[in-house]
């Protein structure tokens, strides 16, 4: 993943940069830090990002189920 595709998908995700490293445990400037040649995006980080998007959608959906479930119940 080059360093253009992370900060496109982090935008696309509504996901700062800030917010990203709060939320995997690294410093923001080490996330900044990121380049295509001496510092390249680590591999982990790509299946990390489909992994909180998948997550994000599913708890997006449980959301809704359960204000169908609270309509209905009425």
């Amino acid at each position: 993943m080059t360093k253009h595709e992370f900060t496109s998908k982090l935008k696309a995700m509504n996901l700062s940069v800030a917010d990203f490293a709060a939320t995997v445990g690294l410093n923001p400037a080490s996330v900044r830090s990121f380049n295509d040649e001496k510092r390249p995006v680590p591999d982990w980080i790509e299946s990390w990002l489909a992994n909180y998007e998948k997550a994000k959608a599913f708890d997006e959906l449980l959301d809704l189920l359960e204000k169908f479930r609270q309509k209905n119940k009425r």
